[in-house]
Protein backbone atom coordinates (compact mmCIF):
# COMPACT_ATOMS: atom_id res chain seq x y z
CA UNK A 1 0.00 0.00 0.00
CA UNK A 2 3.09 2.07 0.41
CA UNK A 3 4.75 1.32 -2.48
CA UNK A 4 1.48 2.16 -4.35
CA UNK A 5 0.68 5.99 -2.91
CA UNK A 6 5.00 6.44 -3.47
CA UNK A 7 5.91 9.42 -5.35
CA UNK A 8 2.53 11.65 -4.55
CA UNK A 9 2.06 14.58 -2.26
CA UNK A 10 -0.51 14.72 0.49
CA UNK A 11 -2.97 17.19 -1.25
CA UNK A 12 -2.31 14.52 -4.35
CA UNK A 13 -3.38 11.51 -2.21
CA UNK A 14 -6.01 13.44 -0.87
CA UNK A 15 -7.44 14.28 -4.59
CA UNK A 16 -7.49 11.03 -5.99
CA UNK A 17 -9.49 9.75 -2.73
CA UNK A 18 -11.66 12.34 -2.81
CA UNK A 19 -11.81 11.26 -6.94
CA UNK A 20 -12.97 7.54 -5.96
CA UNK A 21 -15.19 8.86 -3.33
CA UNK A 22 -17.24 10.91 -5.35
CA UNK A 23 -17.47 8.38 -7.70
CA UNK A 24 -18.70 5.87 -5.77
CA UNK A 25 -21.29 8.02 -4.69
CA UNK A 26 -21.83 8.52 -8.28
CA UNK A 27 -22.43 5.24 -9.23
CA UNK A 28 -24.50 4.46 -5.74
CA UNK A 29 -26.77 7.19 -7.07
CA UNK A 30 -26.73 5.87 -10.45
CA UNK A 31 -27.92 2.30 -9.14
CA UNK A 32 -30.42 3.10 -6.72
CA UNK A 33 -32.10 5.64 -8.97
CA UNK A 34 -33.49 9.25 -7.60
CA UNK A 35 -34.55 8.61 -3.87
CA UNK A 36 -36.86 11.73 -4.09
CA UNK A 37 -38.51 10.06 -6.79
CA UNK A 38 -39.52 6.56 -5.28
CA UNK A 39 -42.36 7.64 -3.62
CA UNK A 40 -44.07 9.23 -7.11
CA UNK A 41 -46.01 7.07 -9.59
CA UNK A 42 -45.13 4.90 -11.88
CA UNK A 43 -46.75 6.86 -14.87
CA UNK A 44 -45.00 10.00 -13.28
CA UNK A 45 -41.83 8.85 -13.31
CA UNK A 46 -42.02 7.38 -16.97
CA UNK A 47 -42.93 11.41 -17.65
CA UNK A 48 -40.43 13.17 -15.55
CA UNK A 49 -37.34 11.04 -13.95
CA UNK A 50 -34.36 11.31 -16.42
CA UNK A 51 -33.86 8.13 -17.94
CA UNK A 52 -30.67 6.60 -17.45
CA UNK A 53 -28.86 7.58 -20.07
CA UNK A 54 -29.44 10.99 -19.41
CA UNK A 55 -28.28 10.48 -15.94
CA UNK A 56 -25.21 8.61 -16.94
CA UNK A 57 -24.39 11.87 -19.48
CA UNK A 58 -24.73 14.25 -16.72
CA UNK A 59 -22.37 12.29 -14.73
CA UNK A 60 -19.89 12.42 -17.62
CA UNK A 61 -20.17 16.15 -17.59
CA UNK A 62 -19.35 16.17 -13.87
CA UNK A 63 -16.86 14.08 -13.68
CA UNK A 64 -15.61 14.48 -17.65
CA UNK A 65 -11.77 13.15 -16.15
CA UNK A 66 -13.61 9.79 -15.64
CA UNK A 67 -15.69 8.86 -18.55
CA UNK A 68 -15.13 11.61 -21.29
CA UNK A 69 -11.52 11.83 -20.94
CA UNK A 70 -11.67 15.30 -20.47
CA UNK A 71 -9.91 16.56 -17.23
CA UNK A 72 -11.50 18.57 -14.91
CA UNK A 73 -8.65 19.65 -12.79
CA UNK A 74 -5.39 17.47 -14.32
CA UNK A 75 -4.15 16.97 -17.40
CA UNK A 76 -4.68 13.94 -18.97
CA UNK A 77 -1.09 13.27 -19.32
CA UNK A 78 -0.46 13.60 -15.64
CA UNK A 79 -0.03 10.36 -14.15
CA UNK A 80 -2.48 10.72 -11.04
CA UNK A 81 -5.15 11.19 -13.80
CA UNK A 82 -4.08 8.26 -15.54
CA UNK A 83 -4.16 6.53 -12.12
CA UNK A 84 -7.99 7.90 -11.45
CA UNK A 85 -8.78 6.72 -15.13
CA UNK A 86 -8.13 3.45 -14.63
CA UNK A 87 -9.72 3.00 -11.10
CA UNK A 88 -12.83 4.92 -12.77
CA UNK A 89 -12.62 1.70 -15.72
CA UNK A 90 -12.11 -0.59 -13.25
CA UNK A 91 -15.00 0.44 -11.48
CA UNK A 92 -17.35 0.35 -14.03
CA UNK A 93 -15.88 -2.70 -15.43
CA UNK A 94 -17.16 -4.57 -12.58
CA UNK A 95 -20.22 -2.81 -12.08
CA UNK A 96 -23.90 -4.51 -13.29
CA UNK A 97 -26.08 -2.03 -13.45
CA UNK A 98 -29.40 -2.09 -11.28
CA UNK A 99 -32.63 -3.49 -12.72
CA UNK A 100 -34.68 -0.30 -12.29
CA UNK A 101 -32.73 1.53 -15.16
CA UNK A 102 -33.67 -0.97 -17.66
CA UNK A 103 -37.37 -2.16 -16.01
CA UNK A 104 -40.84 -0.44 -16.28
CA UNK A 105 -44.14 -0.78 -14.38
CA UNK A 106 -45.16 -3.20 -16.98
CA UNK A 107 -42.02 -5.57 -16.62
CA UNK A 108 -39.49 -5.87 -14.02
CA UNK A 109 -36.75 -8.18 -13.48
CA UNK A 110 -38.54 -10.08 -10.59
CA UNK A 111 -41.39 -11.03 -12.26
CA UNK A 112 -39.67 -12.06 -15.23
CA UNK A 113 -36.95 -13.66 -13.50
CA UNK A 114 -39.31 -16.98 -13.25
CA UNK A 115 -40.21 -17.18 -17.37
CA UNK A 116 -36.05 -17.64 -18.05
CA UNK A 117 -33.79 -20.53 -17.36
CA UNK A 118 -30.62 -20.25 -15.39
CA UNK A 119 -27.57 -19.06 -17.91
CA UNK A 120 -30.10 -16.69 -19.86
CA UNK A 121 -30.31 -13.59 -21.00
CA UNK A 122 -33.55 -11.60 -22.33
CA UNK A 123 -33.94 -7.94 -23.27
CA UNK A 124 -36.99 -7.00 -25.42
CA UNK A 125 -38.52 -3.98 -26.73
CA UNK A 126 -41.04 -2.43 -28.49
CA UNK A 127 -40.39 -0.30 -31.39
CA UNK A 128 -41.26 2.48 -29.80
CA UNK A 129 -38.93 1.96 -27.15
CA UNK A 130 -40.86 0.89 -24.37
CA UNK A 131 -39.50 -1.92 -22.71
CA UNK A 132 -41.32 -5.19 -22.46
CA UNK A 133 -38.80 -7.28 -20.97
CA UNK A 134 -35.56 -7.57 -18.93
CA UNK A 135 -33.88 -10.81 -17.58
CA UNK A 136 -30.13 -10.47 -16.79
CA UNK A 137 -30.03 -7.31 -19.00
CA UNK A 138 -26.18 -6.04 -17.47
CA UNK A 139 -24.87 -9.20 -17.21
CA UNK A 140 -21.84 -9.77 -20.15
CA UNK A 141 -22.80 -12.92 -22.21
CA UNK A 142 -20.71 -13.98 -24.90
CA UNK A 143 -22.55 -13.19 -27.86
CA UNK A 144 -21.09 -15.72 -30.27
CA UNK A 145 -22.00 -14.92 -33.67
CA UNK A 146 -23.89 -12.10 -32.95
CA UNK A 147 -21.58 -9.79 -32.37
CA UNK A 148 -21.77 -9.58 -36.58
CA UNK A 149 -24.46 -7.32 -35.62
CA UNK A 150 -21.97 -5.06 -34.31
CA UNK A 151 -19.77 -5.04 -36.86
CA UNK A 152 -22.08 -4.67 -39.50
CA UNK A 153 -23.26 -1.44 -37.86
CA UNK A 154 -19.82 0.10 -37.67
CA UNK A 155 -19.45 -0.67 -41.68
CA UNK A 156 -22.50 0.73 -42.70
CA UNK A 157 -22.12 4.14 -40.36
CA UNK A 158 -18.50 4.53 -41.75
CA UNK A 159 -19.11 3.90 -45.65
CA UNK A 160 -22.39 3.71 -46.25
CA UNK A 161 -24.76 0.80 -47.87
CA UNK A 162 -23.70 1.54 -51.36
CA UNK A 163 -20.10 1.66 -50.92
CA UNK A 164 -17.47 -1.05 -53.12
CA UNK A 165 -14.51 -1.98 -52.36
CA UNK A 166 -11.68 -1.44 -55.09
CA UNK A 167 -9.31 -4.54 -56.37
CA UNK A 168 -7.08 -2.78 -58.92
CA UNK A 169 -4.77 -4.81 -61.54
CA UNK A 170 -1.82 -3.20 -62.58
CA UNK A 171 1.77 -4.62 -64.51
CA UNK A 172 5.15 -4.52 -65.12
CA UNK A 173 5.01 -5.98 -68.95
CA UNK A 174 3.96 -5.85 -72.24
CA UNK A 175 0.87 -7.40 -74.42
CA UNK A 176 1.34 -9.09 -77.05
CA UNK A 177 -1.94 -8.94 -78.71
CA UNK A 178 -1.55 -11.32 -81.29
CA UNK A 179 -0.06 -14.31 -78.89
CA UNK A 180 -2.00 -13.16 -76.25
CA UNK A 181 1.14 -13.22 -74.12
CA UNK A 182 1.81 -10.43 -71.54
CA UNK A 183 5.41 -10.61 -70.71
CA UNK A 184 5.75 -9.21 -67.38
CA UNK A 185 3.96 -9.75 -63.71
CA UNK A 186 0.99 -8.80 -62.35
CA UNK A 187 0.16 -6.78 -59.42
CA UNK A 188 -3.09 -7.21 -57.62
CA UNK A 189 -3.86 -4.34 -54.33
CA UNK A 190 -7.04 -4.61 -52.88
CA UNK A 191 -8.86 -5.45 -48.98
CA UNK A 192 -12.20 -7.06 -50.50
CA UNK A 193 -13.57 -8.73 -47.59
CA UNK A 194 -16.15 -10.43 -49.79
CA UNK A 195 -13.49 -10.95 -52.67
CA UNK A 196 -14.08 -15.10 -53.62
CA UNK A 197 -12.68 -18.10 -56.13
CA UNK A 198 -15.56 -16.48 -58.70
CA UNK A 199 -14.24 -12.96 -58.15
CA UNK A 200 -10.71 -14.63 -59.95
CA UNK A 201 -12.95 -15.58 -62.92
CA UNK A 202 -14.60 -12.54 -63.10
CA UNK A 203 -10.51 -10.99 -62.92
CA UNK A 204 -9.56 -13.53 -66.37
CA UNK A 205 -12.82 -12.35 -67.94
CA UNK A 206 -11.79 -8.75 -68.09
CA UNK A 207 -8.05 -9.88 -69.10
CA UNK A 208 -9.09 -12.07 -71.76
CA UNK A 209 -11.08 -8.69 -73.21
CA UNK A 210 -7.69 -6.70 -73.01
CA UNK A 211 -6.19 -10.02 -74.75
CA UNK A 212 -3.90 -11.31 -71.99
CA UNK A 213 -4.60 -15.37 -72.06
CA UNK A 214 -0.93 -15.80 -70.30
CA UNK A 215 1.48 -14.42 -68.24
CA UNK A 216 5.46 -15.24 -68.30
CA UNK A 217 5.89 -13.65 -65.41
CA UNK A 218 4.32 -13.61 -61.54
CA UNK A 219 1.67 -12.76 -59.90
CA UNK A 220 1.75 -10.35 -56.55
CA UNK A 221 -0.81 -9.17 -54.20
CA UNK A 222 -0.92 -6.81 -51.60
CA UNK A 223 -0.60 -8.09 -47.77
CA UNK A 224 -4.38 -6.60 -47.57
CA UNK A 225 -5.57 -9.07 -50.45
CA UNK A 226 -8.14 -11.38 -49.04
CA UNK A 227 -9.32 -14.28 -50.70
CA UNK A 228 -12.59 -17.10 -49.28
CA UNK A 229 -11.10 -18.26 -46.11
CA UNK A 230 -6.98 -18.10 -47.26
CA UNK A 231 -5.22 -17.72 -44.09
CA UNK A 232 -2.63 -15.80 -45.34
CA UNK A 233 -2.27 -13.14 -48.26
CA UNK A 234 0.24 -15.39 -49.41
CA UNK A 235 -2.49 -18.31 -49.70
CA UNK A 236 -4.65 -15.67 -51.37
CA UNK A 237 -2.15 -15.51 -53.85
CA UNK A 238 -1.82 -19.10 -54.96
CA UNK A 239 -5.34 -19.64 -54.51
CA UNK A 240 -5.71 -16.63 -56.79
CA UNK A 241 -2.98 -18.04 -59.78
CA UNK A 242 -5.20 -21.28 -59.30
CA UNK A 243 -8.72 -20.11 -59.95
CA UNK A 244 -7.68 -17.48 -63.06
CA UNK A 245 -6.96 -20.81 -64.71
CA UNK A 246 -9.33 -22.99 -66.22
CA UNK A 247 -6.93 -26.10 -65.85
CA UNK A 248 -6.35 -25.52 -62.20
CA UNK A 249 -9.59 -24.19 -61.01
CA UNK A 250 -11.73 -25.94 -58.86
CA UNK A 251 -15.06 -26.84 -60.09
CA UNK A 252 -16.45 -25.13 -57.12
CA UNK A 253 -15.20 -22.13 -58.40
CA UNK A 254 -16.69 -22.45 -61.55
CA UNK A 255 -19.80 -23.46 -60.94
CA UNK A 256 -20.49 -20.43 -58.26
CA UNK A 257 -19.52 -18.44 -61.27
CA UNK A 258 -21.72 -19.95 -63.09
CA UNK A 259 -24.47 -19.26 -61.00
CA UNK A 260 -23.43 -16.08 -60.32
CA UNK A 261 -22.82 -14.51 -63.75
CA UNK A 262 -24.92 -16.98 -65.68
CA UNK A 263 -22.05 -17.60 -67.94
CA UNK A 264 -19.75 -20.34 -68.56
CA UNK A 265 -16.79 -20.02 -66.38
CA UNK A 266 -14.44 -22.26 -68.73
CA UNK A 267 -14.41 -20.07 -71.35
CA UNK A 268 -12.36 -17.54 -69.21
CA UNK A 269 -8.83 -18.45 -68.61
CA UNK A 270 -5.60 -16.64 -68.10
CA UNK A 271 -2.28 -19.13 -67.33
CA UNK A 272 0.49 -17.26 -64.94
CA UNK A 273 3.33 -19.17 -65.32
CA UNK A 274 5.54 -17.68 -62.72
CA UNK A 275 4.64 -18.74 -58.99
CA UNK A 276 2.38 -16.08 -57.06
CA UNK A 277 3.78 -13.88 -53.81
CA UNK A 278 3.28 -10.91 -51.66
CA UNK A 279 4.45 -7.50 -52.69
CA UNK A 280 3.88 -5.38 -49.28
CA UNK A 281 4.82 -2.22 -51.26
CA UNK A 282 1.46 -2.46 -52.67
CA UNK A 283 -0.10 -1.49 -49.51
CA UNK A 284 2.21 1.42 -48.98
CA UNK A 285 1.37 2.87 -52.50
CA UNK A 286 -1.90 1.85 -52.89
CA UNK A 287 -1.05 1.74 -57.09
CA UNK A 288 -1.20 6.11 -56.85
CA UNK A 289 0.82 7.83 -59.55
CA UNK A 290 4.32 6.88 -58.04
CA UNK A 291 3.60 3.21 -58.52
CA UNK A 292 1.85 3.98 -62.28
CA UNK A 293 5.18 5.05 -63.69
CA UNK A 294 6.49 1.75 -62.69
CA UNK A 295 3.44 -0.61 -63.84
CA UNK A 296 0.91 0.07 -65.99
CA UNK A 297 -3.00 -0.35 -65.01
CA UNK A 298 -4.95 -2.74 -66.16
CA UNK A 299 -8.17 -2.68 -64.46
CA UNK A 300 -10.37 -2.91 -61.57
CA UNK A 301 -12.86 -5.17 -59.80
CA UNK A 302 -15.42 -3.55 -58.00
CA UNK A 303 -17.28 -5.77 -55.16
CA UNK A 304 -21.20 -5.71 -54.84
CA UNK A 305 -22.39 -3.09 -52.39
CA UNK A 306 -22.12 -3.62 -48.87
CA UNK A 307 -25.37 -4.39 -48.36
CA UNK A 308 -25.40 -7.28 -50.48
CA UNK A 309 -22.35 -8.22 -48.78
CA UNK A 310 -23.45 -8.06 -45.43
CA UNK A 311 -26.70 -10.37 -46.25
CA UNK A 312 -24.73 -12.92 -47.54
CA UNK A 313 -21.80 -12.69 -44.45
CA UNK A 314 -24.88 -12.46 -41.99
CA UNK A 315 -27.04 -14.71 -43.25
CA UNK A 316 -24.44 -17.44 -43.27
CA UNK A 317 -22.66 -16.32 -40.43
CA UNK A 318 -19.35 -16.30 -42.29
CA UNK A 319 -16.63 -15.75 -39.53
CA UNK A 320 -13.56 -15.05 -42.37
CA UNK A 321 -15.76 -12.18 -44.30
CA UNK A 322 -16.52 -10.73 -40.63
CA UNK A 323 -12.83 -10.58 -39.93
CA UNK A 324 -11.40 -9.09 -42.90
CA UNK A 325 -14.40 -6.23 -42.53
CA UNK A 326 -13.22 -5.84 -39.62
CA UNK A 327 -9.85 -5.88 -40.55
CA UNK A 328 -10.43 -2.61 -42.75
CA UNK A 329 -11.89 -0.81 -40.85
CA UNK A 330 -8.52 -1.27 -37.96
CA UNK A 331 -9.05 -4.50 -36.45
CA UNK A 332 -11.41 -5.51 -33.27
CA UNK A 333 -10.25 -3.23 -30.87
CA UNK A 334 -10.90 -0.27 -33.15
CA UNK A 335 -14.22 -1.17 -34.24
CA UNK A 336 -14.67 -1.62 -30.12
CA UNK A 337 -13.51 1.61 -29.75
CA UNK A 338 -15.67 3.16 -31.79
CA UNK A 339 -18.61 1.55 -30.97
CA UNK A 340 -18.18 2.80 -27.69
CA UNK A 341 -17.67 6.51 -28.51
CA UNK A 342 -20.35 6.41 -30.99
CA UNK A 343 -23.53 4.19 -28.94
CA UNK A 344 -21.92 5.84 -25.53
CA UNK A 345 -20.92 2.26 -24.15
CA UNK A 346 -19.13 1.74 -21.19
CA UNK A 347 -15.69 -0.20 -21.35
CA UNK A 348 -17.35 -3.23 -19.18
CA UNK A 349 -19.94 -3.62 -21.05
CA UNK A 350 -18.43 -4.84 -24.35
CA UNK A 351 -14.98 -6.31 -25.44
CA UNK A 352 -14.03 -7.41 -28.88
CA UNK A 353 -10.92 -9.99 -29.52
CA UNK A 354 -12.59 -10.52 -32.60
CA UNK A 355 -15.41 -8.82 -35.21
CA UNK A 356 -16.74 -12.39 -35.79
CA UNK A 357 -17.68 -13.54 -32.23
CA UNK A 358 -14.44 -16.03 -31.82
CA UNK A 359 -12.40 -15.68 -29.19
CA UNK A 360 -13.04 -13.87 -25.65
CA UNK A 361 -15.56 -11.65 -26.65
CA UNK A 362 -18.57 -10.12 -24.27
CA UNK A 363 -21.43 -8.04 -24.24
CA UNK A 364 -24.01 -7.56 -22.20
CA UNK A 365 -28.01 -8.05 -23.56
CA UNK A 366 -28.15 -4.07 -23.11
CA UNK A 367 -25.57 -2.93 -25.16
CA UNK A 368 -26.70 -5.38 -27.85
CA UNK A 369 -30.11 -3.63 -28.00
CA UNK A 370 -27.85 -0.37 -28.57
CA UNK A 371 -26.58 -2.37 -31.37
CA UNK A 372 -29.53 -3.46 -32.95
CA UNK A 373 -30.79 0.20 -32.54
CA UNK A 374 -28.35 1.84 -33.86
CA UNK A 375 -28.16 -0.74 -36.93
CA UNK A 376 -31.79 -0.40 -37.56
CA UNK A 377 -31.98 3.77 -37.46
CA UNK A 378 -28.70 3.52 -40.03
CA UNK A 379 -30.69 1.67 -42.41
CA UNK A 380 -33.83 3.53 -42.11
CA UNK A 381 -32.12 6.69 -42.40
CA UNK A 382 -30.71 4.95 -46.00
CA UNK A 383 -34.01 3.80 -46.97
CA UNK A 384 -33.60 0.14 -46.00
CA UNK A 385 -34.94 -2.61 -43.46
CA UNK A 386 -33.86 -5.58 -41.86
CA UNK A 387 -34.28 -8.07 -44.56
CA UNK A 388 -31.90 -6.01 -46.65
CA UNK A 389 -28.78 -7.68 -44.73
CA UNK A 390 -30.08 -9.98 -41.96
CA UNK A 391 -31.74 -13.34 -43.18
CA UNK A 392 -35.49 -13.82 -42.90
CA UNK A 393 -36.27 -17.10 -40.99
CA UNK A 394 -38.03 -19.98 -42.77
CA UNK A 395 -37.62 -17.58 -46.07
CA UNK A 396 -33.87 -17.07 -46.47
CA UNK A 397 -31.16 -19.80 -47.08
CA UNK A 398 -28.48 -19.92 -44.19
CA UNK A 399 -28.78 -20.42 -40.68
CA UNK A 400 -32.36 -19.89 -40.12
CA UNK A 401 -33.41 -21.27 -42.98
CA UNK A 402 -34.74 -24.07 -40.85
CA UNK A 403 -36.31 -21.91 -38.09
CA UNK A 404 -39.70 -20.65 -37.59
CA UNK A 405 -40.84 -22.40 -40.50
CA UNK A 406 -44.56 -23.47 -39.44
CA UNK A 407 -47.19 -21.88 -41.98
CA UNK A 408 -48.13 -18.73 -39.47
CA UNK A 409 -44.22 -18.15 -38.34
CA UNK A 410 -42.46 -18.11 -41.57
CA UNK A 411 -40.85 -14.73 -42.41
CA UNK A 412 -42.18 -13.06 -39.34
CA UNK A 413 -38.57 -13.26 -37.51
CA UNK A 414 -35.23 -11.44 -39.08
CA UNK A 415 -32.46 -12.22 -36.98
CA UNK A 416 -28.87 -13.18 -36.46
CA UNK A 417 -27.98 -16.69 -34.95
CA UNK A 418 -24.75 -17.18 -32.78
CA UNK A 419 -23.21 -20.86 -31.64
CA UNK A 420 -20.22 -22.09 -30.02
CA UNK A 421 -21.19 -25.96 -29.41
CA UNK A 422 -18.06 -26.88 -27.06
CA UNK A 423 -16.53 -23.31 -26.60
CA UNK A 424 -17.37 -21.16 -23.41
CA UNK A 425 -19.18 -24.51 -22.17
CA UNK A 426 -21.80 -23.98 -25.29
CA UNK A 427 -23.19 -20.73 -25.99
CA UNK A 428 -26.24 -19.88 -28.28
CA UNK A 429 -27.56 -16.33 -29.42
CA UNK A 430 -30.24 -14.88 -30.77
CA UNK A 431 -30.68 -10.95 -31.92
CA UNK A 432 -33.09 -8.95 -33.89
CA UNK A 433 -36.81 -8.66 -34.33
CA UNK A 434 -39.80 -10.68 -34.65
CA UNK A 435 -43.08 -9.09 -36.55
CA UNK A 436 -46.23 -9.34 -34.62
CA UNK A 437 -50.04 -7.67 -35.67
CA UNK A 438 -48.79 -4.82 -33.55
CA UNK A 439 -45.79 -4.16 -35.40
CA UNK A 440 -41.60 -4.95 -34.67
CA UNK A 441 -40.49 -5.77 -31.57
CA UNK A 442 -36.78 -6.30 -30.98
CA UNK A 443 -35.48 -9.21 -29.09
CA UNK A 444 -31.96 -10.12 -27.47
CA UNK A 445 -31.50 -13.56 -26.38
CA UNK A 446 -27.94 -15.20 -24.72
CA UNK A 447 -27.85 -18.36 -23.40
CA UNK A 448 -24.42 -20.07 -22.23
CA UNK A 449 -23.15 -23.35 -20.02
CA UNK A 450 -25.88 -26.21 -21.99
CA UNK A 451 -26.50 -27.74 -25.22
CA UNK A 452 -26.99 -25.65 -27.96
CA UNK A 453 -29.97 -27.92 -29.44
CA UNK A 454 -32.06 -27.16 -26.30
CA UNK A 455 -31.01 -23.45 -26.20
CA UNK A 456 -32.25 -23.24 -29.93
CA UNK A 457 -35.71 -24.52 -28.90
CA UNK A 458 -35.79 -22.17 -25.67
CA UNK A 459 -35.18 -19.42 -28.07
CA UNK A 460 -37.84 -20.29 -30.51
CA UNK A 461 -40.13 -20.62 -28.16
CA UNK A 462 -39.68 -17.67 -26.11
CA UNK A 463 -39.66 -15.38 -29.69
CA UNK A 464 -43.58 -16.94 -30.19
CA UNK A 465 -44.46 -15.94 -27.14
CA UNK A 466 -43.29 -12.91 -27.33
CA UNK A 467 -45.22 -12.58 -30.90
CA UNK A 468 -48.27 -14.18 -29.48
CA UNK A 469 -48.27 -11.71 -26.66
CA UNK A 470 -48.49 -8.93 -29.11
CA UNK A 471 -51.61 -10.17 -31.36
CA UNK A 472 -49.86 -12.92 -33.31
CA UNK A 473 -47.17 -13.57 -35.83
CA UNK A 474 -47.55 -11.20 -39.04
CA UNK A 475 -45.81 -11.88 -42.33
CA UNK A 476 -42.96 -9.43 -43.85
CA UNK A 477 -43.41 -8.00 -47.02
CA UNK A 478 -40.41 -9.65 -48.23
CA UNK A 479 -39.24 -11.45 -51.60
CA UNK A 480 -36.71 -13.84 -50.55
CA UNK A 481 -33.47 -12.08 -52.50
CA UNK A 482 -30.86 -13.90 -54.37
CA UNK A 483 -27.54 -13.54 -52.46
CA UNK A 484 -24.75 -11.46 -54.74
CA UNK A 485 -22.31 -14.20 -53.48
CA UNK A 486 -22.41 -17.86 -53.65
CA UNK A 487 -21.69 -18.98 -50.32
CA UNK A 488 -22.00 -22.80 -50.58
CA UNK A 489 -21.24 -23.40 -53.92
CA UNK A 490 -21.52 -27.18 -55.88
CA UNK A 491 -20.13 -28.70 -58.50
CA UNK A 492 -22.35 -29.48 -61.04
CA UNK A 493 -24.86 -26.79 -60.03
Amino acid sequence: MIKLWKGFSRAQIIAIVVSVCALGLEIYVIGWGWSSSVQRSNAEQAKEEPSFADKMRSQQVLYGMLYAGQPAFWDASHPQFLTTQILAANAFAGTNFSSSDFADSNSTEANFANKISAGQAVFVEELSGQKVETGRANERFHPASTIKLATAYAALSQFGPDYSFKTVVSTDGIIEQNSGTLRGNLYVWGSDPSFHAENAVELAREMNKLGIRRVTGRIFVSKSFTLQWAPTAEAAASALRRALNVRTRACETAAAFSTTQNQDAGIYSVEVLGPAGLYSELDNVLLSVSSQARTQYLLTHNSPPLKSILKAMLSYSDNFMAESLGAVMGGPKQVERYLVAVLGLYSGEIHLQSTSGLGNVYITPRAMMLVLRALHGELERNGLAFVDILPVAGVDEGTLSKRFVESNRQGTVVAKTGTLGHDFGGVSALAGIANTAQGAVFFVIFDRGGKVSNFRRRQDRLVKAIQDRFGGPARLAYKRLRLAITMRPRCGR
